[in-house]
């Protein structure tokens, strides 16, 4: 698309990549570029990036580099090389890697080399239409694992699954001289509903101190991944692990891709003190239907999950698994779905939909069953989460003492500080939530010897 203005004195041009999306698009900037072969070594990059974009790095694999948008750039010999495109601008940075194979015999792969890959297509009645998409001169066995125990020897076979679920199916080819195997999340349901093309969907796990692993739960044929994690630093694995390097609030993005679809998710996490990570997982998907203000809701929740309580964000609340809501206006609502299992681990997960553009953002949630006792106080439990108008803190306390407690918002800012003289038994504060806005905050709890214990609670 190109834009051209003129005045008396003067004129310009400028020319931009925009793309168009039939689901929502990527936030901020997002790289992105394909390559064509002009002879037998020299390649020509044509730039696809969306955003705004003023700057573009390009590394050539071989110690080569160009700053210009499209180059076009010759080898010395032929290979595979792994190609890195860096865009920022004026407020995002982003960068792509892949692998660009330069000559006439290096790809398709030859002899020994042989990349398993596949398509999967969820038909009515959990019934899952699987493609062998894989390269190779030539296969000779196609393995399949349907990530329950069942297996197929097909080179694309058709599977009905007992329930609905996230399976991890394995595809293991073998040739003469090569094998290799490719894994990929594939979502079942019992019902007509499956994301149209792609969705992208994450699930952040404690490692260690300011280290989180990042599990893609994404939907649909999706090829690339591409990991922002807030704070300038980006990935392209598919499960990465980032350690950051300061505790605070951090908006992390992933944008996948696929031979006819782009997605992203953008989550708000808090990375400080470890959470729990526990054997379940809260977790779910709107769907927009074509009834102006309806919304599906579908659970996808990992563990044996025997209760769902959903806060639809409009006063209405729900105990379906998959709740169906027409909301009486046009707006942005935060959404939260608290599960429990049969086993007692309970988790919470929250996104804020925007009906007006028909988007979310999600916000990470570790868990509901309170938070770390500190010394002379135990037994600490915060109830209800989300709150409502008024959350209430019941604990323990050892002896007679003053404890502080403060709540802070998602930015740091101290939206509520109160002492409170307790006893030494069963204690139950309080606290008035009424005036706090819809978000994530962090309740800090201070004992009179000057222990600290930190947790977050949603509204």
């Amino acid at each position: 698309m190109s834009l051209s203005i003129f005045s008396e004195t003067c004129e310009d041009i400028t020319v931009k990549n925009v793309h168009v999306f039939t689901n929502n698009p990527p936030q901020g900037c997002q790289a992105m570029f394909f390559y064509e072969n002009t002879d037998l070594l020299t390649i020509t990059f044509t730039d696809m990036s969306m955003g705004d974009i003023t700057g573009w790095e390009w590394n050539f694999g071989d110690e080569n580099s160009s700053t210009e948008q499209n180059p076009v750039h010759t080898y010395a010999e032929e290979g595979m090389y792994m190609v890195s495109l860096a865009i920022s601008g004026d407020s995002c940075n982003n960068v792509i890697e892949m692998p660009v194979f330069v000559g006439d015999s290096v790809w398709p792969p030859n002899g020994g080399d042989c990349h398993a890959n596949f398509h999967w297509d969820a038909m009515d009645d959990l019934t899952v239409l699987f493609t062998d998409a894989s390269q190779a001169e030539e296969i000779t066995e196609w393995m399949w694992d349907f990530g329950n125990g069942d297996m197929s020897y097909e080179q694309n076979p058709t599977y009905v699954y007992a329930e609905e679920g996230v399976y991890d199916v394995s595809l293991t080819i073998s040739g003469e001289d090569c094998q290799d195997t490719k894994i990929k999340h594939v979502h079942v349901f019992d019902n007509n509903w499956n994301p149209q093309n792609c969705h992208a969907m994450f699930i952040p796990e404690y490692v260690a101190d300011l280290t989180i692993a990042f599990n893609d739960m994404s939907m649909g044929d999706v090829e690339s991944w591409n990991w922002s994690f807030g704070d300038g630093e980006t990935s392209v694995d598919q499960n990465p692990i980032h350690t950051y390097a300061a505790a605070g609030d951090y908006i992390v993005t992933l944008f996948i891709q696929g031979a006819e679809c782009a997605d992203s998710l953008a989550m708000e996490i808090y990375v400080d003190e470890p959470w729990n990570n526990n054997p379940c997982e809260a977790l779910f998907v709107p769907e927009f239907t074509d009834t102006p203000l309806e919304v599906v809701f579908h659970d996808m929740s990992i563990g044996d999950v025997t209760s769902w309580s959903w806060n639809l964000g409009d006063g209405t609340a729900s105990y379906d698994q998959n709740p169906t809501h027409i909301y009486a206006e046009m707006g942005t609502y935060l959404v939260t779905l608290g599960i429990e299992t049969s086993e007692g681990c309970s988790q919470v997960y929250s996104i804020e939909l925007n009906l007006e553009t028909m988007s979310y953002s999600a916000l990470h949630s570790s868990t509901t069953t309170g938070i770390q006792d500190i010394e002379n106080i135990t037994s600490v439990n915060i109830f209800p989460n989300p709150v409502g108008e008024t959350m209430n803190i019941a604990f323990s306390s050892d002896n007679n003492q003053s404890i502080i407690l403060n709540v802070m918002n998602a930015m740091g800012q101290m939206v509520y500080s109160e002492s409170y003289s307790v006893s030494a038994s069963q204690n139950q504060i309080t606290v008035n939530t009424a005036s706090l806005e819809k978000g994530i905050y962090f309740l800090q709890m201070k004992s009179d010897n000057g222990s600290v214990a930190t947790h977050k609670f949603i509204k």
